[in-house]
C-alpha cells in the first residue's frame, strides 16, 4: 500500500467527494490553531506522541476506560501528568465532538510529523 497521499486529489479530479467529516474536523483544527493558540510551534513540543494519546483519549467510547500498555504488555490506566488532563465524558459532549476534536488532534500530530520532515512530502 501506497503512502503516497501527495496523489490523492488527482485521483480525484473530475469526481465529485464531500466529507462532513473532514469539513468538522478542519473547522476544529482551525479552531486549535487560532482560537486556543495550538500552533505548530505550541503543538512542536510534543514529542513523545502525545497529541496522539489525547487523540485516542477523546476518542474512546464511553463505555472503555482508556489505557496504556506498559513494559511487558500489561494494560495500565491512562498515566495521570502524562498530558493535561481530560474531562472524560461528564455528559456535556457528545460522542461526535469528541470524535471531532479526536481528529483535530491527529491533524495537528500529523501537522508536526510533516512540519519537521516537510521535504520528504513536498517534492
Amino acid at each position: 500500500m501506497s503512502t503516497d497521499y501527495t496523489d490523492i486529489p488527482e485521483i480525484l479530479k473530475g469526481k465529485k467527494f464531500y466529507s462532513k467529516a473532514v469539513k468538522l474536523i478542519t473547522n476544529r483544527r482551525l479552531g486549535r490553531y487560532f482560537q486556543d493558540s495550538c500552533t505548530l510551534e505550541h503543538d512542536a513540543k510534543y514529542t513523545e506522541g502525545e497529541l496522539a494519546l489525547q487523540a485516542l483519549y477523546y476518542a474512546c467510547p464511553p463505555q472503555y476506560t482508556p489505557y496504556v500498555l506498559s513494559g511487558d504488555g500489561s494494560r495500565v490506566a491512562y498515566p495521570a501528568g502524562l498530558f493535561p488532563p481530560v474531562p472524560f465524558y461528564q455528559g456535556k459532549e457528545s460522542h461526535l465532538t469528541r470524535l471531532i476534536e479526536a481528529g483535530a488532534l491527529i491533524a495537528s500530530e500529523i501537522d508536526r510529523l510533516v512540519d519537521m520532515t516537510e521535504d520528504e512530502y513536498t517534492n
